[in-house]
C-alpha cells in the first residue's frame, strides 16, 4: 500500500507544475526597402538558409515584409540571391495555443524607408548590417 501512496504523490506533484509551452522553431521576417536600384513594387525573392540549405522561401514587392518559420539556429537571409543578413535563435521559442512560435526576428535593409516598422510575427532588428540574434 505504501508503494501506491508514493505513486499518487508523484503524479499529483507533476499535475501542479506548469511549464511554459515552447517550440523548436523561430519566425524570421525580412524586408528590402525601395531605393534607386529597386523602385517600389518591384518583386523580391527571399531565401532563408540554414547551413547552406534552403529552409524557407517567400516573395513580396519591394517595401513589403515577408516571414518564414524556420528551424532554430543561424538563418542566413538572401534577397534576390544577395545576402541580406542573418537571424539566430539559440533556444526554443515561446509557443502560442496552436504550437506556433511567438515573436521572432525582423531584418530590414539599412535604408528601411518604405518597409513596415514591424515585420510579421517579429521584433524589429533593423540595423546597418541587418543582423539579429535572439535567445
Amino acid at each position: 500500500m505504501l508503494g501506491c501512496g508514493v505513486l499518487v504523490c508523484g503524479v499529483l506533484a507533476g499535475c501542479g507544475a506548469s511549464e511554459p509551452d515552447t517550440v523548436a522553431a523561430q519566425n524570421v521576417s525580412a524586408c528590402v526597402a525601395s531605393s534607386a536600384s529597386r523602385p517600389p513594387g518591384s518583386p523580391v525573392e527571399y531565401e532563408f538558409r540554414l547551413a547552406g540549405k534552403t529552409v524557407g522561401r517567400a516573395s513580396a514587392p519591394v517595401d513589403g515584409a515577408v516571414s518564414a518559420q524556420t528551424p532554430l539556429g543561424r538563418i542566413d537571409v538572401y534577397a534576390d540571391g544577395e545576402p541580406l543578413g542573418f537571424a539566430e535563435s539559440t533556444g526554443p521559442s515561446a509557443a502560442d495555443a496552436d504550437g506556433q512560435p511567438v515573436g521572432g526576428i525582423y531584418l530590414r535593409t539599412a535604408e528601411a524607408g518604405g518597409c513596415p516598422d514591424d515585420g510579421p510575427h517579429a521584433d524589429d532588428v533593423a540595423a546597418d548590417d541587418a543582423t539579429g540574434t535572439d535567445g
